[in-house]
């Protein structure tokens, strides 16, 4: 059972952290009146992820990963994994823990 104490404790932060949120919100929305589908928005967070993810498809697609597999290709995929990662900013992290397995 809560006592009124601990009740009044989770309200008060229940309202600060429903008005850091809102204050998030209203700053996101400055940066991007469209929101997630705002044009600016799409372009700075979402766009060089998603022209990874073609590339990624395009280097490796899930067809070519198995005939690869299959074939026990493994440098092969890990070439194509690698050259597919190298392309965009995002993808620097993965590309370092991808160098660092394949060694």
């Amino acid at each position: 059972m809560i006592d009124g104490n601990e009740q009044n404790r989770d309200e008060r932060s229940r309202a600060k952290n429903s008005a850091q949120a809102l204050r998030c919100r209203r700053k996101f929305l400055r940066f991007f009146p469209g929101g997630f589908r705002d044009e600016t928005y799409i372009d700075w967070e979402r766009g060089y992820k998603w022209t990874a993810h073609e590339q990624w498809n395009e280097a490796l697609s899930r067809n070519k990963f198995r005939d690869l597999l299959k074939q026990r290709e493994f440098a092969e995929i890990a070439a194509r994994g690698q050259s597919a990662l190298s392309r965009e900013r995002t993808c620097f992290s993965l590309l370092k823990k991808w160098h660092c397995a394949t060694q």
